[in-house]
Order: C-alpha cells, then structure tokens, then sequence
C-alpha cells in the first residue's frame, strides 16, 4: 500500500506517521496534540539554471527493410586494392545513410503498403568526391516518389576522394516487415 506523506501541515504529517507504524514513544505521537512547529526555517533553494537546448531528435520512421546487396563496380583506373579500399568507403556512406532511405521508403508504405522490391543506384564518383552521374537503373519497383526520394538521399552522402573516376551500382532492396 502506497500512502503519499505530503501535507503542508506538519501536524497531519505526524498523525499519518503515526498510523503507519512510526510507533507513539519515538514519534512523539500522544493523543491529537499537534506536535511542537519547528522553528528554524530551510534554507532557500539556489536559483536553478537554465537546462542547455537540446536539439529536436527526429523518430527514425517505421519502415519495413532497407538493405543493399552487393555493390557492383564498373571503370576506375585504380589498383586493386585502392578499389577495394573506396569501395568499402562507399559502401559504408551508403550503410550510414540508411535512416533516410527508411524514411523515403515509410513515405512509400504510407501511400501504398505493399510497395516493395529493388533498384539499383547508379552513381559515378569523381576524384574530388562529387557525384558526377546519378540514376536508377533496373528496378522493378514503380512508385516514382520513393526512386527519387532515394536518389536525393544518395546526393546527401560524402563520398571518398578516389583517385580516379570510377562508377558503382548499388542494389536497393525495400521490404516491409
């Protein structure tokens, strides 16, 4: 049994002490003579600061999934590894951009719940990062508003500097839950 003590009479505060079990010889609780008020005052209360601003966080929407599946990649005058290299470095600004490809993808789901599939991103990486080409390529999905939603997502990314214009081809995949 929960029982709240707050009372601004300190007289009551008492009483219900003493119901609770605080026991009459160590609560001063004898008979319904309010015990004596306290003299001595709290002392103020310092004047609380202002809490700093905190920046609105945006709920990531509920979406089904969004994957991508191997990346292919096309030209580049680079070594192996340095190929390798940049290609992780694509793949994982792809990886971190998954918040937005969620929300292109719950915009989707809004307008049509069983939208799901896959398109591929076309995209040519030039050596100062800049994406030089941009587009979908086979998709077998057909709600126009969720490939370019996508596709703006894509031009938010930062990309790596390569040392060579090279093309990737990212395989989008939207599933519901």
């Amino acid at each position: 049994m929960k029982v709240s003590l707050r009372s601004h009479n300190p007289w009551r505060r008492g009483v219900l002490f003493c119901l609770l079990g605080g026991g009459l010889a160590t609560s001063g609780c004898t008979g319904n003579t309010p015990p004596p008020t306290p003299t001595h005052q709290p002392a103020p209360l310092a004047p609380m600061s202002q809490p700093a601003p905190v920046a609105p966080v945006e709920p990531e929407a509920e979406a089904g999934r969004v994957a991508m599946s191997t990346a292919f990649l096309r030209g580049g005058d680079m070594s192996p590894a340095m190929l390798d290299q940049v290609t992780d470095q694509v793949v994982q600004a792809i990886k971190d951009a998954t918040p937005m490809f969620r929300r292109c993808y719950a915009k989707a789901l809004d307008r049509n719940p069983t939208t799901q599939g896959e398109v591929d991103i076309e995209l040519v990486i030039k050596k100062d990062g800049q994406i030089g080409v941009l587009r979908s390529g086979k998709r077998d999905i057909h709600d126009t508003e969720l490939i370019n939603c996508t596709l703006r997502a894509f031009e938010r990314l930062t990309l790596p500097t390569p040392p060579a214009n090279f093309t990737i081809i990212a395989p989008m995949q939207f599933h519901p839950k």
